[in-house]
């Protein structure tokens, strides 16, 4: 938790707040339309997720958020997400995720918080699926990418999968 809370500071520092979440917003206007709201995981399964690996993980997860806070790299590396994230780019965000967690002691955690959950986001989606009707679904951006991403996943089950752009922009 040490960890997540100085990255989130780092960000903050670097002028990138949770306020400016795209998931709150979200849920504020699902909330505003009336629309149903159903979470994929609990809060006790993040927890978890982020306990993987024991020690050895959270001591590397600590030391790489401090070893990027001290070279003054948290703000360049919070606005190459930022702008991966506003090109839709998950292939880059896949791979910025998993180059901050290169300790072979972070391996076990970053399994965990990235590729199972994403399997069971994904199954907890299939199944929730109906017939006739279209779900508005939405998942953090670096869930997407790479092999073993959701959009990977969900193509391996044979869902079309197509990226939505802003046309205003």
């Amino acid at each position: 938790m040490v960890s997540t809370l100085l990255t989130l500071r780092a960000a903050q520092i670097a002028g990138y707040g949770t306020e400016q979440g795209v998931d709150l917003w979200l849920a504020r206007k699902a909330r505003s339309r009336g629309l149903p709201l159903w979470a994929l995981e609990t809060v006790g399964r993040q927890i978890e997720a982020l306990g993987a690996g024991g020690e050895a993980a959270q001591v590397a997860s600590l030391v790489e958020v401090v070893e990027l806070i001290e070279r003054n790299e948290a703000e360049p590396y919070f606005r190459s997400m930022l702008d991966a994230w506003r090109r839709g780019d998950a292939e880059e965000l896949d791979r910025l995720m998993r180059e901050e967690a290169t300790s072979e002691a972070m391996a076990p955690m970053l399994a965990e918080l990235l590729d199972r959950r994403n399997r069971e986001m994904v199954d907890t989606i299939v199944a929730a699926l109906q017939p006739g009707k279209r779900p508005f679904i939405a998942v953090g951006a670096g869930h997407f990418g790479g092999a073993k991403g959701l959009l990977a996943m969900f193509a391996d089950k044979g869902f079309r999968i197509r990226q939505v752009e802003d046309k205003a922009e």
